[in-house]
């Protein structure tokens, strides 16, 4: 995405558009079952991993607001290691 990174990070953290239209063939069926922005989102999804299609449900959070955003996969199938995405600054704009 060449945008500003608040604006990339907003992007991600709208579960209701944003999210869904950057995510790979991959992924279906998104549904937010509460927030749907940030921390508190809870969101339920399909992936085609390895010719099966998955079930997943993640609960949002944003240890650092505005910077930090982690999915954690809360079916007990699926390993427990959170996604995370970190807004970085870009080299060409230092603020």
């Amino acid at each position: 995405m060449n945008a500003a990174p608040e604006c990339v990070y907003a992007t991600i953290a709208d579960y209701y558009i944003g999210h869904p239209r950057i995510l790979p063939k991959q992924f279906s069926g998104m549904v937010v079952e509460s927030g749907g922005i940030g921390a508190g989102t809870i969101v339920r999804f399909n992936m085609r991993v390895f010719g099966r299609t998955q079930a997943f449900c993640a609960a949002v959070s944003e240890p650092q607001a505005g910077r930090v955003l982690v999915e954690t996969y809360l079916a007990a199938a699926v390993l427990q290691r959170p996604s995370s995405w970190i807004q970085a600054r870009r080299p060409d704009n230092p603020k």
